[in-house]
């Protein structure tokens, strides 16, 4: 039952740091938009992925029934007429609320998916590689921006009008890639050959992490990739906003139930303009499952879980 509540409390978490960021972002403030797996969040109503395309779900009357994004009455949506069919899996979605203010508050949607999908008119399986689609809601129409990659794009992140998305290369290592929102002004950083996570971009600096914990910071140019520090923990786990970087240690096992292990840790600062300097002690005994323990919800307030508690906290 305490894991059926852990993650329980842990979508619920979710949902609420998705809200703040909509949040933000409608106050004018500037930000980074962090792709999600498969669900989004705008003006109280949840889209999320139902097979292979998408609906949207009010969260404030739970008695409406989730219904299709795609505004034709007469769509199936499980084929490529549908302007959102996505026939393989969608990694990643980000609803750009910066260009809703701009449409009339209907949605903008980007997706990163594989383009895969049955052709029952030819009789075969078409796949296309991965891509990234964009959505308008208004038009009911699609097109993608980048499309043909042989390897999944797994996380998309978008500052103001340039898109960031991370590629697999098994063979060549993975890398950091970028275009603008017309799909041009391609750019390519290789990041070697371990897998890694975007944590932020702070006054037109790229902050990531590999999945050993090292964390590195480039432009959005790509110009230069340089090493900051050892975080020790996964890709993530660091969360960098405009003054410093926070990361979990001191992680500990608490209690094993059914042989799952949950474990709990301390949550660490250092400025962001100096990495080396003493790390101070911001919260301990909280929730660790492998990823970032704390959401970011405004420049000083933080979302986190306790142990055993299940409930919601600032710090």
């Amino acid at each position: 039952m305490k894991g059926r509540n852990t993650f329980l409390t842990m979508f619920m978490m979710l949902l609420i740091a998705l809200a703040s960021c909509s949040r933000e972002e409608d106050s004018g403030m500037p930000g980074l938009l962090r792709g999600s797996l498969g669900i989004g969040l705008y003006h109280d109503v949840a889209y999320m992925i139902d097979g292979t395309t998408i609906k949207a779900i009010s969260l404030t009357d739970e008695l409406l029934e989730p219904v299709f994004m795609c505004s034709d009455s007469l769509c199936t949506h499980d084929n490529k007429s549908c302007p959102l069919f996505f026939g393989g899996t969608l990694s990643s979605m980000i609803i750009e609320t910066a260009e809703n203010r701009d449409n009339d508050e209907i949605c903008v949607i980007y997706a990163a998916y594989n383009d895969i999908y049955y052709d029952s008119d030819e009789g075969q399986v078409i796949a296309n590689g991965y891509a990234i689609k964009k959505y308008n809601m208004g038009t009911n129409t699609s097109y993608d921006l980048v499309s043909g990659y042989e390897e999944g794009i797994s996380q998309l992140y978008i500052c103001q009008d340039t898109i960031y998305y991370l590629v697999g290369y098994h063979g060549t290592g993975y890398h950091l890639e970028s275009v603008d929102k017309n799909g041009g002004s391609h750019k390519v950083l290789d990041c070697g050959n371990e897998a890694f996570s975007i944590e932020n971009i702070v006054d037109g600096t790229l902050y990531y992490s590999d999945i050993s914990g090292k964390l590195y910071k480039t432009d959005s140019d790509f110009s230069y990739n340089e090493f900051i520090m050892e975080t020790n923990c996964s890709f993530g786990g660091a969360v960098v906003n405009s003054q410093h970087i926070y990361y979990p240690d001191d992680i500990q096992i608490y209690d094993i139930i059914e042989g799952k292990e949950f474990r709990k840790c301390s949550v660490f600062r250092v400025p962001l303009d100096d990495t080396s300097a003493e790390p101070e002690l911001v919260l301990s005994d909280v929730l660790y499952q492998g990823f970032s323990p704390i959401y970011q919800v405004g420049d000083t307030e933080f979302l986190y879980e306790k142990p055993d508690v299940s409930y919601l906290g600032k710090a």
